[in-house]
Order: structure tokens, then C-alpha cells, then sequence
């Protein structure tokens, strides 16, 4: 993933992702970039109105074909249910990643 790439993701994000506590647009100097391997990118997000946090991870997929570059899909929704799971998640990953139910 490119440096324009990752100032690409920043801006759609911070066009599109709203503050699931307050409903205000993150800013600027609430984000933080994490990291990013080959096409996947992850943030973390401080909201600078009511100190709400979330982390972001971005996955970048093959757009349309015919179109150029790539596109990006993440929605409210997808961020609201990881942080759902994260509040319920009880840290126990081998649970988590074993084929047992």
C-alpha cells in the first residue's frame, strides 16, 4: 500500500465515518495510523469531541471492471460491529480461532 493510498483512505474516512457516540465527523489530529500490510490498512480513530475511540481497519479490493485503481468498502455499520464485538470480547483468541463451537 502506497503513501496515497493511505492519505486516500484518511480522507474517505473522514468524509464517511461519524462518531458512533456523538454523530460528529472524526478530525484530523484524532487519527492515528497503525499500520498496513500489502492491501489493508489499520487506524485508530479519537474523537476529539467526547473522547469516543475506535479502530479502523481498511481492506482495499479490486474495483469494477474497467475501472481504474482500486476501491475501498467500509461502512458505519462494519465499524459499529467491531466495536460491538470488541466490548463483548473476553480477550480469549484461542476460543475465538478454534474450529469448536
Amino acid at each position: 500500500m502506497t503513501f496515497e493510498e493511505i492519505k486516500d483512505i484518511v480522507r474517505r474516512l473522514l468524509k464517511d465515518l461519524k462518531c458512533a457516540h456523538c454523530n460528529r465527523r472524526y478530525e484530523n489530529e484524532g487519527i492515528r495510523f497503525l499500520a498496513a500490510y500489502c492491501c489493508e490498512a489499520v487506524f485508530h480513530f479519537f474523537c476529539v469531541h467526547c473522547a469516543y475511540q475506535v479502530i479502523v481497519q481498511v481492506q482495499m479490493i479490486d474495483g469494477e471492471e474497467g475501472e481504474e485503481g482500486k476501491t475501498m468498502t467500509i461502512t458505519q455499520n462494519d465499524v459499529l460491529d467491531i466495536h460491538n464485538f470488541l466490548n463483548q470480547f473476553n480477550g480469549d483468541f484461542e476460543k475465538l480461532f478454534s474450529h469448536k463451537t
